[in-house]
């Protein structure tokens, strides 16, 4: 599942960088002097390392552990979902060490979102992504008050005058980079419910997937594709045994490093030309779908279709949801729990009043 996970990240990570129509150069020589075919191979590399191969086994090894998952144990499509987005969340702190070292990172990498439970919530996206605009307005808002206070502590005109200068003419948070979305979902109990079959090979054919991860038990896979009624699903399988790749000793700005050894054998093993074909109906029921959105219109293109799909196929049963806050349960537990000890004062009151009047006309039964 963590290899299948690698091959869902790598994809994004070349749609992010290069876009979907970029292909790698046809010789082996040319792909090994590629800078971004260098980039990625060293950071899919097998060695744990925080500072240049982010996503090898090791790291996500490593990062299991923080979810109860030993080395050796199983894991499933929500658990690889979490490591993948602990160890972009990793490379990002280094890019922006990066860059307060002076060393300017041109592309900033993208943020993963996991949505739990099948839920998706545009709050906690904004959140995610537009945390620097966020951190812009709390700037302005303080360095505002300093230069001229509100004429009131309630003037909400001096609020919307702030916020929409941050907003922009739309009333939307700039975001600070893309995103890539990651819904892990059960569908079915022990088999793959095959009410689910069509809406999950329909996902294949919006501009925004990067694949699911899936597989039948114990046999994970990636899958990039499947036909429009379901019956055929086509993913890579990541169980064949290769050679890690090696290390070498280099001078990088006159310092000693150990680097990455880019040989033709390592730059070979990271592609195939087979793919395997499975039927959706005999596939496990935990999977998790895959969506890079490179900005705030792909993300709403996405969800709008989204909710073409469940129109055109109304008895269709939805895979996830979409809601624009997430619910506030702390909340309604106090609002619940003020509500009892109103009502339970009031009843106490009646009661007391009832039996200040017609006490007389209360019997025991």
């Amino acid at each position: 599942m963590l290899r299948s996970a690698q091959m869902l990240l790598a994809q994004t990570v070349r749609a992010h960088y290069k876009g979907r129509s970029w292909r790698p150069p046809h010789s082996i020589a040319r792909r090994r002097q590629d800078p971004f075919v260098r980039s990625v191979l060293t950071w899919f590399a097998d060695f744990p390392s925080s500072t240049d191969c982010f996503y090898s086994l090791h790291n996500m090894v490593a990062a299991g552990i923080k979810y109860d998952r030993l080395p050796g144990e199983w894991y499933g499509p929500g658990a690889a979902c979490l490591v993948v987005r602990d160890l972009v969340h990793m490379h990002e702190r280094h890019q922006q060490q990066a860059n307060s070292l002076g060393k300017e990172i041109c592309h900033k990498m993208f943020r993963v979102y996991v949505a739990s439970q099948g839920a998706i919530y545009r709050d906690a996206i904004e959140n995610l992504v537009a945390t620097e605009a966020k951190a812009r307005m709390a700037e302005e808002k303080s360095k505002k008050k300093k230069e001229s206070s509100p004429a009131h502590p309630l003037d909400v005109a001096w609020d919307e005058e702030l916020i929409e200068s941050i907003q922009g003419a739309a009333g939307e948070m700039e975001w600070d980079t893309s995103l890539l979305l990651l819904i892990p979902v059960r569908l079915g109990l022990k088999s793959f419910n095959e009410d689910y079959v069509k809406s999950v090979a329909n996902t294949f054919s919006m501009p925004q997937s990067v694949g699911v991860l899936g597989g039948r038990p114990r046999s994970a896979r990636w899958f990039y594709g499947a036909s429009s009624d379901g019956e055929k699903i086509f993913g890579l399988d990541p169980h064949t045994v290769q050679h890690a790749p090696q290390r070498r000793t280099a001078r990088v700005n006159g310092k000693p490093s150990s680097l990455v050894e880019l040989s033709e054998d390592y730059v070979r093993s990271v592609h195939t030309t087979y793919s395997e074909v499975l039927s959706l109906q005999k596939m496990d029921p935990t999977i998790a779908l895959g969506f890079y959105c490179r900005d705030r219109k792909d993300m709403e293109d996405l969800f709008a279709s989204i909710q073409k799909w469940k129109d055109d196929h109304p008895n269709a049963p939805e895979l996830f949801s979409i809601a624009d806050t997430a619910p506030d349960y702390s909340s309604n537990a106090v609002s619940s729990a003020m509500n009892d000890m109103m009502l339970s004062s009031m009843s106490l009151q009646d009661f007391d009043d009832d039996q200040a009047s017609d006490g007389d006309e209360f019997v025991m039964l």
